[in-house]
């Protein structure tokens, strides 16, 4: 069976360690690409479209990033997918602490599928959310 894809989009290297850590730890077996900011994420789907390979299956977005930051992001890619239908994919919004603003404003996104905090009770939490957005179970075998 193949692995679900996951594109990880935080310009902050412990907070990348750490999802992927919650990751592991929560038990949701997955391929993790990454990106460290909204320029590098689109450029990433560039090159799927330019080699015709197939979309992450969820894309995680921090907001605060330098250069493209998360809003920006989804505008970009909002452009991109009405272009190249193939590069649409959901997306869970990562958020250091609830903001309603930044809620409101995102859920204009069709893609935007929630959000997710950076700081969740437990990696299960963490990992059980995002396994219902990409349809898996969460246990190992």
């Amino acid at each position: 069976m193949k692995l679900p894809r996951l594109l990880l989009v935080d310009d902050d290297d412990s907070d990348r360690f750490i999802i992927k850590r919650y990751l592991s730890t929560g038990q949701l077996e997955c391929e993790i690409d990454e990106c460290r900011d909204g320029i590098e994420a689109l450029a990433y789907f560039e090159g799927l479209v330019k080699t015709n390979s197939p979309a992450p299956d969820l894309i995680l977005l921090d907001l605060n990033m330098p250069r493209l930051g998360g809003v920006e992001f989804l505008q970009k890619f909002e452009l991109l997918c009405k272009r190249e239908p193939s590069a649409t994919t959901g997306v869970l919004v990562l958020l250091a602490m609830l903001n309603r603003d930044d809620e409101r404003i995102c859920s204009q996104f069709d893609f935007v599928r929630g959000f997710l905090s950076k700081e969740p009770e437990s990696p299960r939490e963490f990992t059980e959310k995002i396994a219902r957005h990409i349809g898996l179970a969460t246990h190992k075998t």
